[in-house]
């Protein structure tokens, strides 16, 4: 009996012992399963932290983007005017040159034709200042003659007078 109490004994103890293990592990079970719990939580806070960081650098750098390529587009956009402009004026240099070109032309050939037409004047005033001249000439020519005949009319009227 006293083997059979022993063993009782033994048996209860190694019972409590089990239950105390049970318990201790339900413990730290309880113990995992909460630290897990937090582990978890603290991940997903750590996670949610990254994912924010993540954005906010991904949004820093679409805006960097952003604004290096708005910077680009500008300098772009004022190659393209710049050039443009050089052309514009290249091109506005080559057609003035043309056009002074076509006025000296233009010019040279105004001049030419009223040369033409002052040298064709000068001849006409020419032959009108000779045929004035000719004119007068026989106007001159005819009064003298007129008055070289009235004066001897003159004469021949004029009785003789007779010399001694």
């Amino acid at each position: 009996l006293q083997q059979m109490t022993q063993l009782k004994l033994q048996v209860e103890q190694l019972l409590q012992e089990s239950q105390e293990k049970v318990t201790k592990l339900e413990t730290e079970l309880q113990q995992a399963h909460k630290d897990n719990t937090e582990l978890r939580e603290q991940y997903q806070q750590e996670l949610n932290q990254l994912r924010v960081q993540l954005e906010q650098t991904a949004a820093q750098q679409l805006q960097t983007l952003r604004e290096t390529m708005e910077l680009e587009l500008q300098a772009a956009v004022q190659r393209t005017k710049d050039d443009l402009q050089r052309q514009q004026q290249a091109a506005l240099k080559q057609q003035s040159g043309q056009l002074q070109q076509e006025y000296a032309t233009r010019l040279k050939k105004e001049q030419a034709a009223a040369q033409k037409l002052l040298d064709l004047e000068r001849k006409k005033m020419r032959k009108l200042v000779k045929a004035l001249a000719d004119r007068e000439k026989k106007d001159v020519a005819q009064q003298l003659r007129r008055e070289q005949q009235q004066l001897r009319q003159q004469k021949q009227k004029q009785p003789k007078k007779k010399t001694p």
